[in-house]
């Protein structure tokens, strides 16, 4: 078995436009990779909302 998680932190609003929504969870990426690694993960999954 490979161990992995989802990584991005979900959707939210974009202010300006017609109900559009960006990605979370770029901010603390890198050191939360690193902890993930450490704790046994193997790969990572970004979900990347278009709409």
């Amino acid at each position: 078995m490979v161990v992995g998680i989802k990584v991005d932190k979900g959707t939210a609003g974009l202010n300006g436009t017609d109900g559009e929504t960006t990605t979370q969870g770029l901010d603390g990426l890198s050191e939360r990779c690193a902890q993930y690694k450490k704790d046994g993960c193997d790969f990572a999954k970004w979900r990347c909302v278009l709409k």
